[in-house]
């Protein structure tokens, strides 16, 4: 799970979605995709993070209950990494759900929870 300098937790499935998005857009137009990724971006990195970052990631991340409609996950490519071992995805959905109406610690856990 990644949490975002805005404060959202994205879920390993939107991160792995986040990837897949790479390989498509390789697979469509690998040119297109070679040029992007040597075309800097601040805070994103290259042109690859942008597109799918201000794209399919907030799409994803949207159906997925992990932001709303009117947020966005982030806007670079970083984010802090949140241990999340032995979770099933039911409990992570709970977890994402539970956390955006709840403040988090400094360690990235719910405060409250164990």
């Amino acid at each position: 799970m990644l949490e975002t300098e805005k404060g959202h937790l994205l879920s390993p499935a939107t991160l792995l979605a986040h990837e897949f998005e790479h390989g498509v857009d390789a697979e469509t137009n690998y040119e297109q995709y070679k040029a992007d990724a040597k075309t800097k971006v601040p805070s994103y990195g290259n042109e690859n993070e942008r597109k799918v970052i201000t794209n399919e990631e907030q799409d994803i991340a949207k159906a997925h209950g992990e932001i709303g409609n009117d947020e966005v996950t982030r806007t670079d490519h970083g984010g802090v990494y949140v241990r999340i071992m032995y979770m099933t995805p039911k409990q992570i959905e709970r977890y994402i759900r539970k956390a955006r109406t709840e403040k988090l610690d400094e360690s990235g856990l719910v405060v409250g929870t164990n």
